[in-house]
This record gives C-alpha cells, structure tokens and sequence, in this order.
C-alpha cells in the first residue's frame, strides 16, 4: 500500500491511496486533502483487513513464473480437455519455459 499526492481538475494537490483487494485486484482510495487523512485510512484499512484475515501484503512477494505456472495449470487441469492440456503444456515447454 501507498499514499500518493496527484493534481485534481482545479489544481489542488490531493492523495490517493493505493492498495490490493482480497480477490487480487489493485484499486485506489482517493480524495484525501491531507496526507495524514490517506495515511490514517491506510492504517486503518490495514488494521480491519489483518483482523478479518483478508490482508494481501505485497512486500515479500517473489514468485516466479514457473511457480505461477505450476499453481495455474494444477487448477486448469480441472476444467480442460487433456488435449488442450498437451497443447499448453507443449506452448510452456516451446515458448514460455524459463532456462
């Protein structure tokens, strides 16, 4: 999460703040007039995401693409045909496959 300043259409300096929602999706709070408004409401939404156990922290997050890859087609595998399957994975291995 981070609280940015931005220009609004007359000009004035306002804040925003940026954070991650549950579901994955990044959004943004804004019409902050004083940065200490978006910093207490960032403590605040931090602290009531912690509680509800839906805080999404961003600043270890180092994945590579093959785990990325590994979780996404373990769900996939579900919902295709196998051949589907072989063409994905035959694309993974030709195009994509980190060395």
């Amino acid at each position: 999460m981070s609280v940015e300043p931005y220009k609004n259409t007359e000009g004035r300096t306002m804040y925003s703040v940026r954070y991650i929602k549950p579901d994955g999706k990044r959004t943004r709070r804004r019409g902050f007039k004083l940065r200490r408004d978006a910093v207490l409401w960032e403590a605040q939404h931090v602290t009531q995401a912690k509680a509800a156990g839906t805080f999404v922290d961003t600043s270890n997050v180092n994945v590579t693409v093959s785990t990325l890859y590994d979780s996404w087609i373990a769900r996939k595998k579900m919902s295709i045909k196998p051949s589907y399957l072989d063409d994905l994975e035959q694309a993974w291995e030709k195009y994509v496959r980190p060395v």
